[in-house]
């Protein structure tokens, strides 16, 4: 089965999907490069789909027209639907240790904020706690 992309705006809680579909993952990283007339500031990640949710990507660092939540990056980079699902979990724990893990640099694209605005596209429920101290970007 082949992929299909769109675009979901995380500047809305919960995300919007972006009435869009691209047969490419460039296609669809170039329209937000190009900028969205409805969307012009906003915050726009691209969804992969075949089938189900398969994976997320954040575009380019210079191609993104708002201040984007997550460290700078060159390229797309992407993350599996299921890693977005447990990073979400991983953030409700009460282990401070595992929660530092999901909250690090490493997962900078996948902010609290990012994940629980994402849910219903990842199926997850609303985040319960949302501390603006912890890397919500």
């Amino acid at each position: 089965m082949s992929s299909s992309y769109y675009l979901l705006c995380v500047s809305h809680d919960p995300a919007l999907r972006i009435d869009s579909s691209f047969t490419s993952p460039d296609a669809a990283m170039d329209a937000i490069a190009a900028g969205l007339e409805e969307h012009p500031v906003c915050d726009l990640l691209v969804a992969r789909v075949s089938g189900a949710l398969c994976e997320v990507g954040c575009p380019p660092t210079r191609n993104q027209r708002h201040h984007p939540p997550c460290l700078a990056h060159g390229g797309p980079k992407w993350a599996d639907a299921d890693l977005l699902r447990l990073l979400t979990a991983v953030n409700q724990t009460d282990d401070v240790r595992v929660r530092d893990v999901a909250r690090s640099n490493a997962f900078s694209c996948w902010s609290i904020r990012r994940l629980h605005r994402l849910r219903l596209e990842l199926g997850t429920p609303a985040l319960l706690v949302l501390d603006p101290s912890a890397g919500t970007r």
